[in-house]
């Protein structure tokens, strides 16, 4: 009696695992908005920048020294495109970036390039 419940938990279990749906993810998608940021971002493009974020996006970079040493921490689209046009882009000559690899798993995206 115990084996043949054990058996029937176990059959049971695979049915409910089977029955669940994984999550599907728009990686062509999401591979286009990856391929339009860096074409933007090279061509030093704020505005095709900026279109590629909600309205109501957050955006902070660590790695943006900016005025008197801070991060840039920036809310709304449109902050974002003035800061790009007024602050990032302002100082650039040219930018650009050689992609060695591209990886999507989930919702999340990682390049890897100079």
């Amino acid at each position: 009696m115990k084996t043949y419940f054990t058996l029937l938990l176990l059959v049971a279990s695979f049915e409910i695992a089977n029955a669940q749906k994984m999550p599907s993810f728009p990686y062509e998608e999401m591979d286009q908005q990856a391929t339009a940021f860096f074409k933007s971002y090279r061509d030093l493009n704020a505005d095709s920048l900026a279109s590629l974020y909600a309205d109501s996006m957050m955006f902070i970079d660590e790695t943006y020294a900016g005025l008197g040493g801070k991060i840039a921490q920036i809310t709304g689209k449109e902050n974002l495109r003035n800061h790009y046009k007024q602050k990032t882009f302002a100082h650039a000559i040219k930018f650009d970036y050689q992609e060695e690899n591209r990886f999507f798993s989930g919702e999340q995206g990682i390049f890897r390039g100079v």
